[in-house]
């Protein structure tokens, strides 16, 4: 209600003041040829017909955010534009022909409306017309300003969700039922005499933890960066896990300079992980996909544990790590990504999350 009332406030504040810019030259003029209107008096008689105005532009402005001029058919908006206008003037001038009967001291009829509705259409249609095109104009300055400041928060949302994405891997990497299992297992191949796989693991950690750190703060990457990253986390996961982890990776090697989210695909595998391989005894496996459909990106993690309950709910049982990475899409691309949790036949679990393609290079 506040910010409605200080909209009016400010759209009658700024017809006033062409309403006190014509009564001046009203007044100017007149003085010139010998007569000295009251500036108040005029300045009243004008307001309305300014006013009128004022009642008008949320209407054109509507319009302008409706029928936005851009892009190559830019034309099409403008043909549009020119015949609305047109309707839009009448309407002004049809309102605004009492006004003018007033104003001249006479008595408002039909005769005289349409005497005044004639001559304004004679003489005021052009200006008028041209002041509807400049309420368009700054209809779309207030709409480009509103979508930048849009983008900006929607830039810093982006970058906010980076941090969190960044800080839960690193959180996921500390936590004791990753580093604890990692440092447990250097321990044990150290106290076997395996140094060479001591040594891979340790510098797998240390790897992942610097990448982390250090990665760029950039919201998308290109996929090969992404997979690069993943790498080090499947190097640490495959060496504790032996013989019991195996990935297979399918990457279509066309698709690997599209953009994606940064830390997409680290937190879908860490799932994977969890409820595929470390409650089972037997091998497991996981497999990672990535290929083009059409316009679009499609990633797929696999697995084949124990699958998803039976009653399962994405919007209601999103973990934090299937939860953020659904806000980070929907934020970054609204309805045009997709992520889907399925299980897989005979057993096992699919997360398959698709994004509108868009190159790294060619962009």
């Amino acid at each position: 209600m506040v910010d409605r009332v200080r909209t009016w406030f400010l759209i009658l504040a700024a017809w006033t003041v062409p309403a006190v810019l014509s009564s001046s030259l009203i007044v100017v003029r007149s003085a010139g040829d010998g007569a000295v209107p009251s500036w108040p008096a005029t300045f009243l008689r004008q307001l309305p017909s300014w006013w009128l105005w004022a009642v008008l532009t949320p209407l054109v402005l509507w319009l302008a955010r409706r029928l936005p001029i851009r892009g190559r058919q830019w034309w099409k908006p403008v043909a549009v534009h020119g015949l609305v206008g047109v309707l839009v003037v009448v309407l002004y001038l049809t309102l605004e022909a009492p006004f003018a009967i007033a104003r001249e001291g006479r008595i408002i009829t039909l005769a005289t409306w349409a005497r005044a509705f004639e001559g304004s259409v004679s003489f005021q249609f052009l200006t008028n017309y041209l002041i509807y095109f400049a309420l368009v104009g700054v209809g779309h300055a207030l709409n480009g300003a509103a979508e930048l400041r849009e983008r900006e928060v929607q830039a810093s949302r982006l970058e906010a969700q980076l941090a969190e994405a960044r800080l839960r891997s690193l959180r996921a990497q500390l936590q004791p039922h990753f580093l604890f299992n990692t440092l447990h297992t250097i321990g044990g191949l150290v106290r076997e005499g395996d140094a060479d796989r001591a040594v891979r693991m340790l510098t797998g950690l240390s790897g992942l933890l610097r990448h982390t750190l250090d990665r760029v703060e950039s919201p998308r990457i290109p996929l090969h960066e992404e997979l690069e990253a993943l790498e080090r986390y499947l190097e640490i996961e495959e060496v504790r896990f032996e013989d019991r982890l195996q990935v297979q990776r399918h990457i279509d090697p066309t698709v690997t300079d599209a953009l994606v989210p940064a830390l997409l695909l680290q937190p879908l595998v860490e799932n994977a992980v969890r409820h595929g391989i470390e409650d089972r005894i037997g091998t497991g496996r996981i497999r990672i996909e990535a290929r083009r459909e059409v316009d679009g990106l499609v990633l797929q993690v696999s697995d084949d544990g124990r699958g998803l309950p039976a009653d399962f709910d994405l919007e209601r049982d999103a973990g934090v790590g299937l939860g953020s990475t659904r806000r980070r899409l929907d934020e970054w691309y609204g309805s045009g990504a997709s992520l889907r949790a399925e299980h897989r036949a005979p057993h096992g679990t699919r997360i398959t999350v698709s994004i509108p393609w868009e190159d790294s290079i060619h962009g």
